[in-house]
């Protein structure tokens, strides 16, 4: 007797936009059960069947849900996420190099180019940590730590559609959930590789629901000069 449809139906609709239906089927053998390649059911977005689980019942019968999954674009989102680090710029590149040098009585190597601050203010020199003490609080700094921020934004999609062209190019302003977040003259983003991943796949097929995470990561021009780089485009999600 071939399998047969029984009450319990559930459905599950997440915020990304995953939406799950489970059916369960009365099977006459666990054989059945295992070979069980129901239709999708009817739905306002396609659905495929990417799951299945069993439950013996005894006298060797066996209870089959299957779980079909797909996108609901009605509701489906987007999160984005911000994250943050630092990036080290030798102190040469500082945007006010000279006033720290005229300030700490600092000295440019005439050989390697960089600037050098003594332990102790010469005669001229005043600022932080001078007065009385003399002491220089520009002595030994090689470098300032500049921010840098990367910008995630993590959707599913059934396809992939991210453009790997943009890898490594510079983006000015970005437009993400239909905002757009636009930079300063002194820096701009880089797209970096995505993150995908696939959270289902059909069983005895080729579709496929992805996880995907698009990121820039800001760079300022006194760490990694423009020029280095092309102009690219990063809107996401495409949706």
């Amino acid at each position: 007797m071939p399998a047969i449809q029984i009450m319990g139906k559930r459905m599950q609709t997440e915020g990304t936009g995953l939406a799950m239906v489970e059916i369960p089927y009365f099977c006459d053998t666990e054989q059945e059960a295992l070979a069980l390649r129901p239709s999708a059911p009817s739905s306002s977005f396609s659905l495929f069947l990417g799951g299945k689980s069993f439950e013996d019942i005894g006298a060797g019968k066996v209870i089959c849900r299957c779980q079909f999954y797909g996108i609901d674009t009605n509701v489906r989102k987007s999160t984005i996420e911000i994250s943050g680090d630092f990036a080290k710029s030798p102190i040469e590149r500082a945007k006010k190099v000279k006033e720290l040098i005229d300030k700490y009585s600092g000295e440019v190597d005439p050989t390697t180019q960089q600037v050098i601050f003594p332990q102790s203010f010469s005669s001229g020199g005043s600022g932080l940590g001078g007065g009385s003490s003399g002491v220089n609080p520009m002595f030994g700094i090689r470098h300032q730590d500049l921010p840098r921020f990367q910008v995630s934004v993590r959707y599913i999609h059934d396809s992939q559609p991210f453009n790997f062209a943009s890898v490594g190019k510079k983006v000015s302003n970005l437009s993400v959930n239909g905002m757009t977040i636009p930079t300063d003259l002194s820096s701009f983003f880089i797209v970096q590789p995505p993150q995908m991943r696939a959270i289902v796949k059909q069983i005895g097929g080729n579709q496929t629901i992805w996880e995907i995470v698009e990121s820039v990561v800001q760079y300022d021009n006194d760490v990694c000069p423009d020029e280095l780089y092309q102009n690219g485009s990063f809107q996401a999600p495409p949706f």
